[in-house]
């Protein structure tokens, strides 16, 4: 079946909590409040199932969650953890869900009243595997909202669809989606703990699981962005590089385990090598922000690397056919034939950009 109406299926039962949410709260004392209050001051806070995973935390945090699971305790959780990254309190959220849906919001972000309200709305009569939302981008600087681009790529909204007929180019982000929590139970997968940027695992593992999904087209997630302490600011995407890379062959693994031989390509499988691709060019991307000699080391180390993990996606990671494609996609396909020995021109206007 191509799509239904999502009134097709029946009220959810009120007995339990219709989204879990994890909230990852590392040293964020500075944060976690505003973050847990969006919820607790919608109208919704008895669907929800927070989740407040204290990752070791050096500072006031761990005190800050505990007050907040007193102020409510049939909504609030917490787990008190040893730092493990932000893996490790994907995983162990999982564990402990109960929801009937699953949401991962980070403890500098937040949520709209609006959107959360109508969203559990929406949750409460659905059984897709995956729904998707647009989110807004929140300068730190100030404070202006921007609304991040159409997450249905043109397919159409409030309706249940098969997967197999999504568009290849439509672009899963971890503030656009929650999944139906039996889904990530039963998938059984691990995401990798102590580094960075493992919500493409995440994506790319549990979306592998998914059947169907509906496109919203309302905003929930408020996504904080400019802040020195962010995974994907420049100069700390250079220095945490090495798990970045880590991610990048992971799923890549993920890809060639259940992907490797096959001999037809459907529609999920095109997302999903879409989205690691995506990866790919963004570690060469890190990379070339490395000074020159040691970028062309690196580079050459990690081309070597994926052209023998996987020639399929050695062969389509720098591919013109996606929209979201960066500019220097055939120039890295010149600088391949040539073993990046002249790479040293675009290494100096890379770096120029965006140092």
């Amino acid at each position: 079946m191509l799509y239904e109406s999502i009134e097709d299926h029946g009220a959810h039962g009120m007995s339990q909590k219709i989204l879990s949410v994890s909230i990852a709260a590392y040293n964020s004392e500075k944060y976690l409040e505003r973050c847990v209050r969006s919820f607790t001051e919608s109208g919704v806070i008895s669907d929800t199932e927070l989740i407040i995973v204290d990752d070791g935390s050096t500072d006031n945090t761990g005190v800050i969650a505990d007050r907040l699971h007193f102020e409510h305790p049939d909504d609030i959780k917490v787990i008190h953890k040893k730092n493990g990254g932000h893996g490790s309190t994907i995983n162990a959220s999982i564990k402990e869900a109960s929801g009937k849906y699953f949401k991962i919001v980070d403890s500098d972000d937040w949520v709209e009243k609006s959107g959360i309200e109508k969203l559990i709305d929406i949750l409460k009569k659905t059984e897709c595997d995956i729904v998707l939302n647009p989110h807004y981008d929140v300068d730190a600087l100030t404070g202006k909202k921007c609304q991040s681009e159409d997450v249905s790529n043109g397919n159409p909204y409030n309706r249940i669809m098969d997967i197999d007929f999504l568009d290849k180019d439509i672009f899963l982000a971890m503030h656009d989606v929650c999944f139906r929590t039996d889904v990530l139970k039963n998938a059984g997968e691990q995401i990798d703990e102590k580094c960075f940027y493992v919500d493409a695992e995440y994506i790319i593992y549990y979306f592998y699981h998914c059947r169907n999904t509906i496109f919203l087209e309302f905003p929930v997630y408020d996504y904080y962005v400019g802040t020195k302490e962010q995974s994907m600011n420049h100069k700390n995407m250079v220095r945490r590089r090495k798990e970045h890379e880590q991610v990048v062959f992971s799923v890549i693994d993920f890809y060639e385990k259940h992907y490797g031989s096959a001999t037809k390509t459907d529609r999920k499988q095109k997302i999903i090598r879409n989205r690691i691709n995506m990866l790919i060019r963004m570690q060469y991307k890190i990379l070339m922000l490395l000074p020159y000699d040691q970028a062309k080391v690196e580079l050459r180390g990690f081309d070597d690397k994926l052209r023998s993990k996987s020639e399929v996606l050695y062969g389509t990671c720098l591919d013109n056919d996606s929209k979201r494609r960066f500019i220097g996609s055939r120039i890295l396909k010149i600088l391949r034939k040539d073993d990046f020995r002249h790479f040293r021109l675009l290494n100096t206007v890379w770096r120029k950009k965006y140092s």
